[in-house]
């Protein structure tokens, strides 16, 4: 073989040898060249990097009033395997300490840092600002009718939200609160006192009814005065409530009738305690407004009357007209509450000594003492009824205020005029009774009652 040929043998042996060698030389990860390598570990792939301690109080800032309770709380991340263990402290706790629970209590105005820190020395903290407590206090006067709002009364110092005010009241039954608004529920007075950050709310509450209407013997504009349609009238005008006057018939029926005698309403003659309900009823109405306007009418029964004012949501307000015997109070106090009527009614008189025989079968009725010209004296002996009020023909607006002072309810009767109703609504007055209980005149067509 020519040396040419030997030379390019030699060379292809030499690059064989070379690759040969390459192979089995070790790769970087310990693995023999051409042998699979291991699986590379991707940056991608790899898990978060843990996220780093740290701890988070509810408030980074507080400003309190001296007096003043907050609670702080604590977060922290990651998430302790159990409870989490704090250690509390404060810069100054003459101005404000903290509990090992983390409540917060402010002290004097001034300045101090809380802070919190774990076992693991994780910390954080909390700037609290002391400044003196600023008190309000008001006397108002509440329409069951109408919520009221604090809002043109009082003025809230900065810091401070009429949604954060927290609100307790003396009477909850009576009168209550949320936000800036005040509600009246029932008649009475209360003491509703509201915290804010830095203020101390008191209102001296006495609730009134408004000048609520009571329709005198139904709505007697536009029907015969205490007959089933004058009622319903009423009940469809929106009256608060619905009066009649009560008698009781020889044989011991509840009639609604104003005079003794049935001379002046109906056909017949004779007086009521004398005369049977079955005679009474063989009598028609012959009297009062609008009486073309309906079929034959007859006296009503107390029980005909009490369904009408339970049908329309209206307070039956009964007037006793005569001094009822022990033993026909308690039937009367039965029927209602039988009716379920007890809390849905009121009952007035000029007879004292009646309604005091009344208060004492039941304390659950609400009594009112008729007076013309009422006097202290005469509100005195009205509020010794308890449960009561004040039914008179006229009153000064002092004298409105000493009734409601006593916790009685006032009642001005007859009043038909709009502005002289507002007049009455002004002074304070509570129900003003009317012949014209309604914003506009009835036709008096409609639920004619045979």
């Amino acid at each position: 073989m020519c040396l040419r040929y030997r030379y390019i043998l030699l060379s292809v042996t030499l690059a064989l040898l070379l690759v040969l060698c390459s192979c089995a030389a070790p790769s970087d990860n310990g693995a023999p060249s051409g042998s699979a390598a291991g699986p590379e570990v991707s940056s991608e792939t790899a898990g978060p990097e843990p996220e780093p301690a740290s701890l988070t109080l509810s408030e980074q800032a507080l400003t309190l009033a001296a007096g003043r309770t907050a609670q702080l709380s604590a977060v922290r991340t990651p998430e302790p395997s159990g409870a989490l263990s704090l250690d509390w402290s404060s810069s100054d706790a003459a101005v404000a300490s903290v509990s090992a629970a983390g409540e917060v209590t402010a002290h004097a105005p001034g300045s101090a840092v809380l802070s919190a820190q774990t076992p693991d020395g994780l910390s954080a903290s909390c700037a609290v600002t002391v400044v003196p407590l600023e008190e309000f206090s008001c006397a108002l006067t509440v329409s069951l009718s109408a919520p009221l709002s604090l809002e043109e009364t009082v003025s809230l110092p900065e810091g401070n939200a009429w949604e954060e005010i927290v609100w307790h009241s003396s009477a909850e039954q009576v009168a209550s609160a949320e936000g800036a608004v005040i509600t009246a529920l029932r008649f009475g007075s209360a003491t509703l006192t509201g915290e804010g950050p830095t203020v101390q709310l008191t209102c001296e509450i006495q609730t009134t009814y408004g000048g609520q209407l009571i329709a005198h013997r139904g709505l007697s504009a536009g029907a015969p005065e205490n007959t089933l349609p004058a009622f319903r009238l009423a009940g469809e005008a929106g009256a608060w409530g619905i009066e009649t006057d009560l008698h009781v018939t020889a044989d011991g029926v509840f009639v609604c009738l104003h005079d003794d005698e049935i001379d002046g309403m109906t056909d017949g003659s004779g007086a009521v305690a004398e005369l049977t309900y079955a005679e009474i009823q063989a009598c028609q109405i012959d009297a009062g407004n609008h009486l073309g306007d309906y079929p034959p009418l007859y006296v009503p029964t107390l029980e005909e009357y009490l369904a009408v004012c339970r049908a329309y949501g209206a307070v039956a307000v009964i007037e006793l007209k005569e001094d009822f015997p022990d033993s026909e109070i308690a039937v009367f106090c039965q029927l209602l509450e039988e009716q379920e009527m007890t809390e849905q009614c009121v009952c007035i008189s000029f007879r004292l000594s009646l309604l005091r025989a009344l208060r004492e079968a039941s304390t659950e009725i609400p009594v009112q003492y008729i007076v013309r010209t009422a006097d202290r004296e005469d509100v005195d002996l009205a509020a010794s009824l308890g449960n009561s009020g004040i039914d008179f023909r006229s009153a000064s607006a002092d004298l409105i205020d000493y009734a409601r002072s006593l916790g009685c309810t006032t009642n001005v009767w007859t009043v038909d005029s709009p502005e002289e109703q507002q007049s009455w609504r002004e002074a304070g007055i509570d129900f003003i009774t009317s012949n014209n209980a309604a914003t506009a005149p009835p036709d008096g067509t409609e639920d004619a009652e045979e």
